[in-house]
């Protein structure tokens, strides 16, 4: 690209930003707020290291890494969110089970499947590259405390750490390696088998993070090397690669927000980066946004998530979780993006301080383990909007 067209692109992006930041300063005083408080009578101590925290569809069960075994709870039922008093009580938790034994080094993610009829079967991944299929079976009926989990496929193929998973569905699931791959698994039901359909080795270091489109037609990663590549799903099921983006500093945190928007956290950055697809269907850099925790440690675990149905990213930096409200309306150009930084969350006091966790697909709970505290720490969401309250 000569430095003409480079210059012009950088001038675009600098627009857009500044535009950008201007609108983030207005739409406050109409927008609804988004703010999740901690219900410390909830917390749960736990020494050891969680690298990876899930919570089901229908928010009845969470699932906990503890190093290289699993702790399954049953969450209790929040009857009124209306009313916060009876979430100053100690609830009463169920601890199910706890799987140990086959993960022979620490649990790095978990994910639980995203079917209803499926809300209590998941898959763990971990540094010893095996990835696992826990499925469980009812020991009496009507009792979730009677359920038993048991590993029913055990999948081999990465020769390192497993560090990032997404599901494109039940029956289908891609993952990133330290092995510098991107593998995808799918189920062959008429066999009652998982296996490995297709590697990607276009990474040339680490893989860190991944991200599926909303359609499920496309697949986004991010790798230490620098380099973000968009891949397509064909017809047959196979990833296609489109577009690699060259970038100053390796991509830890990556989401789509649309099926033509994505978002790369890079690693010790102060700003969250936006590319958005051109008509071509080419992917470009087109805004950016000031996040908290820049220039603090952070590894690469805690992926980032985006809440649909509150139009709420959850972006784990350094020692702080931004919670950012993204709204995208249509305009002449296209689309014109509006952020806001409605919360940060701080944990700890150093910069060594771990931190992990993840929030319910409908937005209701926040979950995360630190270093600092050593505690499952349970946040609820509390929203309103004072302005219409008063008309």
């Amino acid at each position: 690209m000569h430095s003409e067209q480079i210059s012009k692109i950088s001038k675009k992006v600098k627009k857009n930003q500044l535009n950008f930041r201007k609108t983030t300063k207005t739409i406050k005083d109409y927008k609804k707020v988004f703010e999740y408080i901690l219900l410390p009578n909830w917390s749960i101590k736990q020494l050891e290291t969680c690298y990876a925290i899930a919570i089901n569809n229908i928010n009845t069960l969470c699932i906990v890494a503890m190093c290289s075994a699993i702790k399954i709870i049953q969450l209790p039922q929040i009857q009124n969110k209306s009313n916060y008093a009876f979430l100053e009580n100690k609830p009463e938790y169920i601890q199910l089970q706890i799987l140990e034994g086959i993960h022979t080094n620490l649990v790095s993610t978990l994910n639980f499947m995203s079917k209803t009829e499926n809300h209590d079967q998941f898959i763990s991944g971990s540094f010893d590259g095996r990835i696992i299929i826990w499925t469980p079976k009812k020991l009496e009926e009507n009792q979730i405390q009677q359920k038993s989990w048991s590993a029913q496929f055990i999948l081999l193929g990465h020769a390192s750490y497993v560090n990032c998973l997404i599901l494109q569905n039940d029956e289908s699931f891609i993952t990133g390696s330290c092995d510098k791959t991107i593998k995808v698994w799918k189920y062959q039901k008429m066999k009652n088998f998982w296996s490995c359909s297709q590697t990607i080795f276009e990474h040339t270091d680490i893989v860190l993070g991944l991200s599926i489109s909303e359609d499920k037609k496309q697949l986004v990663s991010s790798g230490r090397d620098k380099i973000i590549i968009i891949m397509k799903f064909t017809s047959n099921g196979q990833l296609q690669i489109c577009q690699k983006i060259q970038v100053d500093v390796g991509g830890i945190r990556i989401t789509f927000i649309t099926n033509e928007l994505f978002m790369v956290l890079q690693e010790s950055s102060t700003h969250l980066h936006i590319y958005k697809a051109t008509r071509k269907g080419i992917y470009e850099k087109y805004q950016e946004f000031p996040v908290s925790g820049g220039g603090q440690g952070c590894d690469y675990y805690f992926p980032a998530q985006h809440i649909k149905p509150l139009n709420l990213l959850v972006l784990k930096n350094g020692r702080c979780v931004n919670l950012i409200q993204i709204s995208i309306n249509p305009n002449k150009q296209g689309l014109f993006i509006e952020c806001n930084l409605e919360q940060v969350i701080t944990f700890g006091k150093l910069e060594v301080s771990k931190t992990y966790g993840t929030m319910s697909n409908n937005g209701e709970l926040l979950v995360t383990w630190n270093s600092t505290s050593n505690q499952l720490q349970f946040r609820i969401l509390k929203n309103w909007n004072e302005k219409n309250q008063n008309i």
